[in-house]
Protein backbone atom coordinates (compact mmCIF):
# COMPACT_ATOMS: atom_id res chain seq x y z
CA UNK A 1 0.00 0.00 0.00
CA UNK A 2 2.80 2.56 1.19
CA UNK A 3 4.76 1.90 -2.27
CA UNK A 4 1.57 2.20 -4.49
CA UNK A 5 1.17 5.61 -3.04
CA UNK A 6 4.75 6.86 -3.35
CA UNK A 7 4.60 5.72 -6.52
CA UNK A 8 1.35 7.30 -7.51
CA UNK A 9 3.11 10.79 -5.70
CA UNK A 10 6.14 10.42 -8.12
CA UNK A 11 4.00 9.50 -10.98
CA UNK A 12 1.80 12.50 -11.06
CA UNK A 13 4.81 15.12 -11.73
CA UNK A 14 6.88 12.72 -13.92
CA UNK A 15 3.20 12.62 -16.01
CA UNK A 16 3.22 16.89 -15.75
CA UNK A 17 6.63 16.91 -16.68
CA UNK A 18 5.72 15.06 -19.86
CA UNK A 19 3.08 16.92 -20.76
CA UNK A 20 4.76 19.95 -19.99
CA UNK A 21 7.89 19.21 -22.61
CA UNK A 22 5.02 17.71 -25.41
CA UNK A 23 3.29 21.16 -25.13
CA UNK A 24 6.96 23.03 -25.12
CA UNK A 25 7.95 21.03 -28.62
CA UNK A 26 4.58 21.55 -30.10
CA UNK A 27 4.31 25.34 -29.53
CA UNK A 28 8.01 25.35 -30.74
CA UNK A 29 6.88 23.28 -34.41
CA UNK A 30 3.98 25.91 -34.81
CA UNK A 31 6.28 28.82 -34.27
CA UNK A 32 8.69 26.84 -36.81
CA UNK A 33 6.35 26.92 -39.38
CA UNK A 34 5.01 30.51 -39.30
CA UNK A 35 5.07 32.37 -42.78
CA UNK A 36 7.78 34.81 -42.41
CA UNK A 37 10.06 32.58 -40.17
CA UNK A 38 13.34 31.87 -40.70
CA UNK A 39 16.26 30.18 -38.80
CA UNK A 40 19.26 32.87 -37.75
CA UNK A 41 22.17 33.65 -35.50
CA UNK A 42 23.29 36.71 -34.37
CA UNK A 43 26.71 38.58 -33.16
CA UNK A 44 28.15 41.93 -32.34
CA UNK A 45 30.16 43.97 -34.41
CA UNK A 46 32.54 45.45 -31.91
CA UNK A 47 34.41 47.62 -34.39
CA UNK A 48 36.51 47.47 -37.60
CA UNK A 49 36.84 43.63 -38.30
CA UNK A 50 36.62 42.67 -34.96
CA UNK A 51 33.40 40.60 -34.14
CA UNK A 52 32.16 38.55 -31.32
CA UNK A 53 31.87 34.69 -31.69
CA UNK A 54 28.25 33.78 -33.70
CA UNK A 55 25.71 32.66 -30.09
CA UNK A 56 25.94 28.88 -29.63
CA UNK A 57 21.96 28.33 -30.21
CA UNK A 58 20.07 28.87 -32.97
CA UNK A 59 17.46 31.46 -33.06
CA UNK A 60 14.33 32.15 -35.14
CA UNK A 61 13.68 35.15 -36.61
CA UNK A 62 10.34 37.40 -38.25
CA UNK A 63 10.33 40.84 -38.83
CA UNK A 64 7.61 42.81 -38.07
CA UNK A 65 7.91 46.39 -39.88
CA UNK A 66 11.61 47.70 -39.34
CA UNK A 67 12.04 45.34 -35.97
CA UNK A 68 13.83 42.00 -35.91
CA UNK A 69 11.68 39.51 -33.23
CA UNK A 70 14.64 36.68 -32.68
CA UNK A 71 13.08 34.02 -30.42
CA UNK A 72 15.18 31.41 -28.68
CA UNK A 73 15.58 28.74 -25.81
CA UNK A 74 13.99 25.26 -25.77
CA UNK A 75 10.13 26.57 -26.56
CA UNK A 76 10.94 29.55 -28.35
CA UNK A 77 10.15 31.34 -25.29
CA UNK A 78 12.84 33.57 -24.97
CA UNK A 79 12.87 36.81 -27.26
CA UNK A 80 14.29 39.90 -28.20
CA UNK A 81 13.28 42.60 -30.61
CA UNK A 82 16.34 44.76 -32.56
CA UNK A 83 14.55 47.90 -33.85
CA UNK A 84 16.27 48.31 -36.98
CA UNK A 85 17.75 51.56 -38.22
CA UNK A 86 19.33 50.24 -41.48
CA UNK A 87 21.16 47.82 -43.19
CA UNK A 88 24.97 48.51 -42.86
CA UNK A 89 26.74 46.14 -45.29
CA UNK A 90 24.35 43.99 -47.36
CA UNK A 91 24.33 40.02 -47.95
CA UNK A 92 27.56 38.55 -47.74
CA UNK A 93 28.78 34.93 -47.71
CA UNK A 94 28.94 34.01 -43.92
CA UNK A 95 31.25 31.16 -42.10
CA UNK A 96 31.41 29.60 -38.75
CA UNK A 97 28.08 29.82 -38.37
CA UNK A 98 26.92 25.55 -38.47
CA UNK A 99 24.38 25.93 -40.74
CA UNK A 100 23.55 22.94 -43.29
CA UNK A 101 25.25 24.02 -46.76
CA UNK A 102 25.75 27.69 -48.05
CA UNK A 103 25.16 30.88 -44.71
CA UNK A 104 24.79 34.45 -45.43
CA UNK A 105 24.73 36.81 -43.24
CA UNK A 106 23.81 40.73 -43.16
CA UNK A 107 25.31 43.61 -41.02
CA UNK A 108 22.44 45.64 -39.63
CA UNK A 109 22.77 49.28 -37.88
CA UNK A 110 20.45 49.32 -35.02
CA UNK A 111 18.37 52.41 -33.42
CA UNK A 112 20.68 52.62 -30.99
CA UNK A 113 23.94 53.00 -32.93
CA UNK A 114 25.13 49.52 -32.41
CA UNK A 115 26.09 46.80 -35.06
CA UNK A 116 25.25 43.42 -35.39
CA UNK A 117 25.10 40.94 -37.74
CA UNK A 118 22.27 38.26 -38.53
CA UNK A 119 23.32 35.05 -40.38
CA UNK A 120 21.25 32.53 -42.04
CA UNK A 121 20.70 29.68 -44.00
CA UNK A 122 21.49 31.05 -48.44
CA UNK A 123 17.46 29.63 -48.68
CA UNK A 124 16.38 31.99 -46.37
CA UNK A 125 17.93 34.96 -47.94
CA UNK A 126 14.84 37.18 -49.00
CA UNK A 127 13.57 36.55 -45.20
CA UNK A 128 17.18 37.10 -43.90
CA UNK A 129 16.97 40.91 -44.86
CA UNK A 130 13.24 41.36 -44.80
CA UNK A 131 12.03 45.26 -45.15
CA UNK A 132 15.08 46.16 -46.36
CA UNK A 133 15.64 44.62 -49.85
Amino acid sequence: MLISIVLAAIGVPIWLLVGVLALAFWSRRQFQKAPGVFPCRVREVLGPGEEAAWGRLESHGRWVHDVLLLHSGLALLRYRGLAVAGVEKPIASAEGTRFKGDAVSVQLRLDDGSLVEVAGPAEAQQLLVGPFD
